[in-house]
């Protein structure tokens, strides 16, 4: 069992938590956040929203898109960079230089810490998007103030934020905490692996300025190495999103268990480019 607990600073957030300041009162009211970009129902920077998304996608219109990148090449989920045939062939001494990896759906895989890994087209969708006839489409538009997995639902009100409404909803969402950790497996080198994460948010004073989290992380059979990392990392940009919604919380702490089955998909293969590949 790995125990990870860190405090998210407000200087972290930089320009972004100046923002969120600014329209933090404003993103209770319909008329919505016209100084930045809602996420989660919070107003932040599009440098914000930007991270939420992750290296492998980007902050498009009113949601997370994936990264675009060539025929022939692939993506690495790590940096964010496309990798032509020429860097897969130094990666993987099964393509050459003139081929490309496919998986057996037909889609490209991608690339983790040096290795090509096939992934469920679940794990390819970018945060808040789930797999709709092969292509990914964004689950639920929420307003500001709201969050939700089937409806949304008002977190953020006259009373106070609702912090366990919120993380209830978040760790819930499609792609929100689990996506971006099954997009990750192959840098756990496992083809399975169940991962259970206990989250506890604890808010001094009621202040969300001073809330800071502590996570437990169990692997089943165990936890492989540099998981409570990645899951830092991929939590870490959630609540990014809350602290963006300022002023005080219902409540002082919220606690929520949450599952996460990362898989792979099977085994690239190699096969010779396209014309114009």
């Amino acid at each position: 069992m790995t125990k990870v607990g860190w405090r998210l600073l407000v200087g972290a957030l930089g320009a972004a938590a100046a923002l969120s300041a600014s329209c933090a009162s404003r993103s209770l009211r319909p008329a919505g956040c016209s100084d930045g970009v809602l996420v989660l129902g919070a107003c932040v920077e599009s440098k914000l929203a930007d991270r939420y998304c992750g290296k492998a996608a980007h902050w498009g219109v009113g949601g997370c898109e994936a990264n675009p990148c060539a025929v022939a090449q692939v993506i690495d989920v790590e940096s964010g960079a496309c990798l032509s045939s020429w860097e897969l062939a130094g990666l993987d001494r099964a393509v050459a230089s003139d081929e490309t990896l496919r998986c057996d759906d037909d889609r490209p895989p991608v690339v983790d810490r040096g290795k090509t890994v096939c992934l469920p087209i679940a794990a390819r969708c970018p945060r808040g998007t789930k797999p709709v006839g092969g292509q990914c489409e964004r689950t639920l538009r929420c307003g500001p103030g709201e969050v939700g997995t089937k409806s949304c639902q008002r977190v953020a009100t006259s009373t106070g934020l609702d912090v366990t409404a919120w993380l209830e909803a978040v760790g819930a969402r499609d792609g929100d905490l689990c996506g971006v950790l099954a997009l990750r497996v192959g840098a756990l080198g496992l083809d399975e692996v169940r991962l259970k994460i206990a989250i506890t948010l604890v808010f001094p004073n009621h202040d969300v300025s001073q809330g800071f989290a502590r996570l437990t992380v169990q692997g089943v059979p165990s936890t492989p190495q540099g998981t409570s990392v990645l899951v830092e990392e991929s939590f870490g940009t959630l609540f990014d999103l809350l602290r963006a919604y300022g002023g005080q919380t219902r409540a002082p702490v919220a606690s929520i268990q949450v599952v996460c089955d990362l898989r792979t998909a099977g085994r690239a293969h190699a096969e010779r480019q396209r014309d114009g590949g």
